[in-house]
């Protein structure tokens, strides 16, 4: 069995633990979505999929596991660290680069590396994918704009 399997095994169990129904539910769909659409997006750009993949899972696990949006970024870095070192799966430099990407992805103005643009357009990609009738913010907008036109996609 792959690591990337194990671990999301791990983060499942987690997610279970959520005791409000709702929020356990948007959990599994976004988390799961946007390490879906990450790995989409580390195909095309050719970039490390199984990396990419378990940083979208992780990229919002505080605000879904402790039920808080506020700094939800760095807080979810700081536990995702904790639930990647602990799993005794991955090297330092494979943790550091995930949670990197992760307390940066809240952070979709600036640009920062090929791997850190890639999740930022994997969360992008995936709430339009679930709401594609909810206005997004300009600078999300644009990343949409260039992420429809980089998968072709002709939709209004």
């Amino acid at each position: 069995m792959s690591r990337e399997i194990i671990f999301t095994k791990q983060i499942d169990k987690l997610i279970d633990n959520i005791s409000k129904y709702q929020l356990r539910r948007e959990a599994y769909v976004h988390l799961h979505g946007v390490a879906e659409c990450a790995r989409l997006i580390a195909y095309k750009r050719g970039l490390d999929d199984e990396l990419l993949s378990i940083a979208g899972l992780l990229h919002d696990i505080y605000a879904y596991t402790q039920d808080q949006q506020r700094d939800h970024a760095h807080l979810s870095a700081e536990q995702a660290k904790k639930l990647l070192r602990n799993s005794n799966l991955f090297k330092k430099k494979e943790i550091d680069k995930m949670c990197t990407a992760i307390s940066l992805h809240s952070d979709k103005a600036k640009k920062h590396t090929k791997f850190d643009e890639a999740l930022k357009d994997a969360d992008v990609l995936h709430h339009f994918m679930m709401e594609p009738w909810v206005s997004l913010a300009k600078r999300k907008d644009r990343r949409l704009k260039k992420l429809k036109r980089e998968f072709s996609l002709h939709l209004q």
